[in-house]
């Protein structure tokens, strides 16, 4: 009604203008004009047509002035029931959020809080009034702030594990990226009681598989003993291979775990030195002989690495291990290496069932085995855990990559590329420190 009554208004205006102006026309035209009728007529037609035309103009303008007051409203309710629906999105978002079991925590380019949801408030002991307080008021720990700078300065995802020491010493996941806006988006998840379990069950396997390393040994050493006697019994040596076997598989499981836990406790010390790669391999393949599968070099020559042999001969001899595992008899292992950018790759690229998508991540976890090989007796699920445990070591990354083929699959090994490598090994690799949590691109 009131953007009517304005409309209506204005025409008024407009005609009461138009009478006040052809009255003034006629007192004019009447004061100099009154003996010449034709005059008077000319004036009275002029007079009309002035009348007319002002009319006209008065409820064309109004029409348009009341369309776009009525469109002007119609905005407004359109905005207001936005605004509403704006408000109603934030108030359900805010509610979902609030039962994540992750700490979600948005900061905008100012370093200030812009949102933070009941799990991150409680992980991190903020108020719930904490929104535009910056990040250094609220939160005062120093490896938390280098991870945001680093994140701000390299502009790329950084996934790391701190420890809160004003928070009792509570350990954090801490995944953090820049969103398209510029802001800060961080993911939190409190693994301070799973760290503390995963390192109860660490110890207890350490010192079970110290203990354990003895009687095995003597029960080897029993068992090799009545085998290589004159004295046994025909139909008790069968039983004696056995027992002989098994406590050799024991060993095997035992050492295996035991370098496990050194490459973690990282009790495994480092010599870096320059390894011409296609030398290696042939040194490999002449140390291994006739085992069963082909290898193939492809690596070429003078192609220098900066790193630990024996580390690397272990991570090698690990891999081809497990292709004349998996792969079958006469498979065809062929190891590959060149340089991207600054790294440098190193490939064993073998022709066997290869591995399914899902489960390449899984494959370097401790004792996990692929469901059509966990009924077998070809190894404990140690080998690529081992694998990654000393690629970690040399500061290099495996993951497992498709082949361009069907069938098989390939181990790539990344070593990073430094440019303060030796004088004798350019282009060479250096060890040099990555965090562990470095995954495949």
């Amino acid at each position: 009604m009131i953007s009517l009554n304005h409309a209506q208004s204005t025409i008024f205006k407009l005609m009461g203008w138009g009478f006040l102006s052809t009255s003034a026309f006629w007192i004019l035209a009447l004061s100099y004009a009154r003996s010449d009728n034709m005059l008077i007529a000319a004036f009275v037609v002029v007079g009309i047509v002035l009348m007319l035309s002002h009319g006209a103009m008065a409820v064309v303008v109004g029409n348009v002035i009341n369309k776009r007051i009525i469109f002007s409203s119609r905005l407004k309710q359109s905005l207001k029931k936005l605004k509403e629906r704006v408000r109603f999105s934030e108030h359900r978002n805010q509610h979902i959020t609030e039962f994540i079991l992750e700490g979600i925590v948005v900061i905008d380019k100012e370093s200030r809080i812009v949102f933070a949801n009941k799990m991150a408030c409680q992980i991190l002991k903020l108020s719930r009034n904490s929104n535009n307080v910056t990040i250094v008021e609220a939160i005062r720990e120093p490896e938390f702030h280098e991870i945001i700078c680093e994140v701000v300065k390299t502009k790329k995802r950084v996934d790391r594990t701190i420890t809160l020491s004003s928070m009792d010493q509570r350990k954090l996941l801490m995944r953090t990226r820049l969103m398209e806006n510029d802001d800060l988006l961080i993911a939190l998840w409190d693994i301070t009681r799973a760290s503390t379990v995963d390192d109860m069950q660490t110890d207890f396997l350490a010192h079970a598989s110290h203990e354990l390393k003895t009687p095995i040994s003597v029960i080897l050493a029993n068992a090799e003993l009545v085998i290589d006697s004159p004295h046994l019994h025909a139909g008790d040596r069968p039983l004696v291979n056995a027992i002989h076997r098994q406590a050799l598989r024991a060993k095997i499981l035992l050492d295996s775990l035991l370098e496990l836990f050194r490459l973690d406790a990282g009790r495994n010390p480092v010599s870096p030195e320059s390894v011409d790669l296609h030398q290696f391999v042939e040194d490999v393949k002449k140390s291994l002989g006739e085992i069963g599968i082909i290898m193939v070099n492809e690596i070429p020559s003078q192609l220098l690495l900066f790193t630990d042999r024996k580390l690397l001969e272990r991570l090698a001899l690990i891999i081809i291990e497990n292709t004349k595992k998996y792969a079958g008899q006469n498979a065809t292992l062929r190891l590959r290496a060149n340089q991207q950018k600054d790294k440098l790759k190193l490939q064993f690229v073998d022709n066997g069932p290869g591995i399914k998508r899902h489960l390449r991540e899984r494959v370097f976890e401790r004792f996990f085995r692929q469901p059509e090989h966990d009924g077998s007796n070809t190894g404990f699920g140690l080998g690529l855990a081992q694998a990654r445990a000393i690629a970690t070591s040399l500061s290099a990354q495996i993951y497992i990559e498709q082949n361009s083929s069907s069938t098989g699959c390939t181990v790539a090994v990344m070593f990073p590329i430094s440019s303060n490598c030796h004088p004798r090994a350019r282009p060479a690799l250096l060890h040099k420190s990555l965090p562990s949590s470095w995954r495949a691109p």
